[in-house]
């Protein structure tokens, strides 16, 4: 049994990792995610069915900020180019303050010429907080000199980039290490820290020790899909143990973010044991709040407020 929180006592939540746009599974035509859906995850988590909202729930438990990626614009079916989709994204999400967002590359599509992502940045300064990178979508290693582009204009303007990272393959973990590793001073995000199980989850640990013994890449990691089971989180976590014991080992705690991946899954994609998007939301946000406040009851409180809120913030530079 999961042992939900009711009042969680950190200051909020910014999710790095949340997407828009038409998402197709398995090859089917799927659905569209817009702003009505993610605008549902704006209520306070102990208001979800409608009660009214409690005094000792002010700013705790709830989410201040998602940062969206654009779906269509890592696929090929929508794909309008790397100008013209981000901007479609900014132009339905960019007026509202619940959201910030990440611009999209395509560097399998441009062969490296990074004219429409400079063109973006030029037009609409400061409205995106970083890069995006799918390679499993793009079908290109992470470490193709195509990306390195991108990772220069990201040094240049000092923008964080984020890599959708597997075990291996084209998202392999050791791939964008090896990208990483000529920027190094270019913060490099592993989403997912190697998504597909604890072995991958694992091997990513492994680059971010190993980044942080050689001081030779500026690696992160997010928490999306890590340690789950039957299509939920679960209640104990090794992984997440692991990454943040050796995070504070090398005083690198500021490195770990707490992100969904909504609305895929049971964030919106399907329903999972009777949960909805929101509550599905909440028990992920639960599990990991309770997991650290079993095993570092010391200072569980600051483990909460950086991987939740405060890594997030200092970042992407979110006041």
């Amino acid at each position: 049994m999961f042992n939900i929180i009711n009042n969680l006592s950190f200051k909020g939540i910014i999710d790095p990792h949340v997407h828009a746009g038409h998402w197709y599974h398995e090859g089917a035509p799927g659905h569209y995610y817009g702003k009505e859906f993610t605008d549902g995850f704006k209520r306070p988590f102990n208001n979800l069915n409608g009660q009214p909202e409690s005094d000792t729930f002010v700013n705790t438990g709830k989410i201040d900020k998602m940062i969206i990626s654009d779906i269509d614009t890592m696929a090929d079916d929508f794909y309008l180019g790397e100008y013209e989709g981000n901007e479609n994204a900014l132009k339905i999400f960019g007026d509202d303050d619940f959201y910030a967002l990440l611009a999209v590359c395509r560097p399998d599509k441009t062969n490296g010429d990074i004219s429409d992502i400079k063109k973006l940045f030029k037009a609409y300064p400061e409205r995106f907080l970083g890069l995006k990178l799918h390679p499993e979508a793009m079908n290109m290693y992470a470490d193709d000199y195509r990306c390195d582009p991108y990772m220069e204009f990201a040094r240049e303007n000092r923008l964080p980039c984020m890599f959708h990272s597997e075990g291996e393959g084209v998202s392999g973990v050791e791939s964008i290490y090896n990208l990483a590793k000529r920027f190094p001073d270019v913060p490099v995000i592993l989403a997912h820290m190697g998504a597909g199980g604890a072995d991958c989850h694992n091997r990513a640990i492994s680059v971010f020790e190993r980044a942080l013994q050689n001081n030779d890449a500026d690696i992160y990691v997010d928490l999306s899909w890590v340690d789950w089971e039957n299509g939920l989180p679960s209640y104990e976590k090794p992984s997440v143990k692991k990454v943040i014991d050796t995070a504070l080992e090398y005083n690198a705690l500021d490195k770990i973010l707490f992100a969904t991946d909504t609305p895929l899954g049971c964030f919106g994609e399907h329903t999972e044991n009777g949960y909805m998007s929101q509550e599905a939301y909440k028990l992920s946000v639960d599990t990991l709040a309770s997991f650290i406040e079993r095993n570092y009851p010391d200072n569980c409180e600051e483990i909460k407020n950086k991987i939740f809120h405060d890594n997030a913030a200092k970042l992407f530079n979110i006041g």
